[in-house]
């Protein structure tokens, strides 16, 4: 096979039960993909159909940096196909054989990437269930890190299938808690669970969980795991003891979610609200004082309800931030003064312009690191965490920059809006916050200047492809800071 539909075949990257992968191109839109093709014989098979299709549409709604998003889905030829991201890069089951175990902070930044991309599927209502190292990537690009594939078991589709006594076993078995082996309904803590399998297999070399068969896999989850008596020397001097809550053989007694249990390994600082970011690094050409045309919002000291659910915190000055985030309008200036400067992904890579007719849609495709490049040459900053939620949410604690209440595509661009991309930023006057700033929910995650950990920073806000379930004025996303997505974009302070 040399060309199915509009795809150019290039090569076999990998063949399984219900599937084959390939790398083509898309002749197009020019661009290099993973074509997912579903085994010939399994077309009458209503049920292998079925969890193909499906395994296209969930992964189709999953916009983020560390997963393998899907882009197209057709048939051409007689086979059945789906388009996802090409991630160019070995998957961490093969650097594993090849390296053997990793450093701690490269396993680190290993979890929190897939971590990332775990906690944004939970609060979809998406479990992966498949979570291990066959499944993640890990690109040869700068700043895309590791990358979730493979969201087939979402609704049971193919992967191992285990026997027994009483009832089927979907997965694989080496990664499988042990309330899946009593057939009780798979949760979030399945994922966790095996993602600390896979921390301990980056970390040893070997799988945890192992056995000449199935059972013999089966009846060592429901032993205490094996653990070295002795880590790496980076290793936190905790580390089995926090490990050791992840593999807990009741999901009530690991960690209350993913975000918890990465927390704990990385030690992150209490919650800070400082006025001032730290000093940076990266030279810009053509800096400049001038502000970019930003409009500014005077946001007084004082005490405020933070976070989910609410406390009591404090900004000890006032300051001021960006009435709306940057836009491509205001990008481009910083573009045209800094004529060496990368351009977004999206932008015209030659005349160096953005999209037509987005002149007053949110910049995208911007890492935390471009960010802070703009706010340099604009003579400003990134606001904090605490900072972006004091202006995004008032004083009273409200769960929406509007209130309380939520009506879809009413006062933010959310998945309910259907507008399936960006919006201008002063689109939605309804959504604006008690303070006078907009577009703070939805549209495009927001960077700040805190750190969720040494390796990320902290995300705000939602996007576009978010939803009711996700957008709120509290909720928290990291991101490794040199992530460049389409739904990620910033806004300034001062």
């Amino acid at each position: 096979m040399t060309q199915l539909g509009k795809y150019k075949i290039l090569t076999l990257l990998g063949s399984g039960t219900f599937a084959e992968v390939y790398k083509a191109q898309d002749l197009e839109l020019q661009r290099i993909v993973a074509l997912k093709v579903l085994k010939p014989a399994l077309l009458a098979d209503t049920d292998a159909f079925g969890r193909f299709t499906q395994e296209a549409r969930v992964a189709a709604g999953l916009f983020h940096p560390h997963i393998a998003t899907v882009l197209d889905m057709g048939q051409a030829d007689g086979r059945t196909y789906f388009a996802m991201r090409y991630v160019d890069g070995p998957s961490l089951d093969a650097v594993l054989r090849e390296r053997g175990p990793l450093p701690w902070e490269e396993a680190l930044t290993v979890l929190q990437d897939v971590g990332a991309a775990l906690c944004f599927a939970h609060q979809r209502g998406i479990i992966h269930r498949d979570v291990k190292p066959s499944n993640i990537l890990l690109s040869r690009e700068p700043g895309e890190g590791a990358v979730l594939s493979d969201f087939s078991l979402v609704k049971a589709v193919s992967a191992s299938v285990v026997k027994t006594s009483s009832h089927i076993i979907i997965g694989t078995p080496q990664y499988i808690p042990p309330e899946v082996w009593h057939g009780k309904v798979p949760t979030p803590a399945v994922d966790q669970y095996a993602l600390a399998c896979v921390l301990v297999e980056l970390l040893t070399g070997r799988i945890l969980f192992d056995g000449p068969t199935p059972p013999a896999v089966m009846a060592a989850h429901f032993q205490p795991p094996r653990l070295p008596q002795a880590w790496p020397a980076e290793v936190p001097e905790a580390f089995t003891q926090l490990i050791t809550k992840a593999l807990a053989p009741e999901p009530e007694q690991r960690y209350s979610g993913i975000k918890e249990f990465i927390q704990v390994l990385t030690q992150p600082r209490a919650v800070s609200i400082p006025t001032t970011n730290p000093p940076a690094d990266r030279p810009v050409q053509g800096k400049t004082d001038h502000l970019a045309g930003i409009e500014w919002v005077s946001i007084s000291a004082g005490e405020f309800l933070y976070g989910d659910p609410p406390k009591a915190a404090y900004i000890a000055q006032p300051y001021q931030i960006g009435k709306y985030p940057v836009t491509q309008a205001q990008y481009q200036m910083f573009i045209d003064a800094n004529p060496s400067y990368p351009v977004p992904e999206n932008w015209d890579g030659k005349t160096r312009r953005h999209p037509t007719g987005m002149e007053k849609h949110p910049v995208v495709f911007v890492s935390c690191d471009d960010a802070q490049a703009f706010c340099r040459w604009a003579g400003c900053r990134l606001p904090t965490e605490a900072e972006w939620e004091r202006a995004a949410r008032g004083t009273d604690g409200r769960t929406y920059p509007w209130g309380k209440e939520w009506v879809d595509g009413k006062y933010c661009n959310s998945i309910e809006s259907r507008m399936g991309g960006t919006t201008p930023v002063d689109h939605f006057p309804l959504g604006v916050s008690p303070e006078g700033v907009w577009d703070t929910a939805g549209n495009v995650w927001e960077w700040t200047s805190s750190n969720w950990c040494s390796a990320t920073k902290v995300l705000r806000g939602g996007s576009w492809g978010d939803g009711s379930d996700v957008i709120s004025a509290a909720l928290q996303l990291w991101g490794n800071p040199f992530d460049r997505s389409i739904i990620i974009g910033f806004r300034c302070a001062r």
